[in-house]
């Protein structure tokens, strides 16, 4: 890890200003994501800006009858907050509590498959997904569970010469997911066994949305900027992919 310098802010106005005052400069909160790829030199900030003061941890209700969920409200409190259990009462849908999340996504696939087991032990196949391809939709999943039909193995999304997830996993691939290394994702096994994948394809899943200025640029306020991202994604795999257990640039054939 590289050398840094760091501060706290105790308002949000005064982490605005060290931020803009300090080039190279990254906040940091509760997360340990951006220690984590400061340790493999991924991330290289000059300085760190502690904005766990700054009173946004707090879920609140709001006039409408929603929720108001701050930026810093932690994933485990979130999770663990009886109010956002109750929206999801009636539908077909469990909140799996896992506190040990920051292990790794490998940890989050074994917690997610132990618990669909339970509730449907003769499950026949699942689908695994994240959270961060704005892309995804309800057709793309069918699709998926289409290709499994008519080929009887796993089905996979193909975008920027890789295949990945969203992935429909087959019951004989279950044991192999539980085994997952913690910080590894299911990319991993379909890179590893890629005559047993069938795949749809999925250009937009090459798009995450990591970053404010992620969701800036594909919110098409920056078209030129959406195709550079595009490209780069094709021949050389968003940057820290691996971390996520990812491959940067995997060649499987469909």
């Amino acid at each position: 890890m590289k050398a840094f310098t760091y501060e706290r802010a105790n308002t949000p106005a005064a982490a605005a200003a060290a931020l803009a005052g300090k080039p190279g400069a990254k906040l940091i909160a509760g997360g340990t994501n951006l220690l984590d790829l400061m340790k493999l030199q991924i991330e290289t900030p000059a300085h760190l800006i502690d904005v766990n003061r700054l009173g946004f941890d707090k879920i609140e209700p709001t006039p409408e009858g929603g929720l108001r969920i701050g930026a810093l409200v932690r994933n485990t409190d979130l999770a663990a907050d009886p109010r956002i259990e109750r929206e999801v009462e009636g539908l077909a849908a469990c909140v799996v509590h896992h506190p040990e999340w920051q292990r790794g996504i490998g940890t989050s696939i074994r917690a997610g498959l132990k618990q669909t087991l339970t509730l449907a032990p003769d499950l026949e196949a699942l689908v695994v997904m994240v959270c961060d391809q704005p892309f995804v939709t309800a057709e793309l999943i069918a699709a998926l569970l289409a290709k499994y039909a008519t080929e009887h193995m796993n089905a996979a999304c193909a975008y920027a010469d890789t295949v990945g997830v969203p992935a429909l996993f087959t019951r004989s691939f279950f044991a192999r997911l539980a085994s997952l290394p913690d910080d590894r994702g299911a990319s991993r096994l379909l890179a590893q066994f890629p005559h047993e994948v069938a795949t749809v394809s999925f250009p937009e899943g090459a798009i995450d949305i990591d970053t404010a200025a992620d969701y800036r640029t594909h919110l098409g306020e920056d078209q030129e900027a959406v195709e550079l991202y595009k490209t780069t994604a094709k021949f050389e795999g968003p940057p820290g992919r691996e971390q996520h257990g990812f491959p940067a640039k995997e060649e499987v054939p469909g």
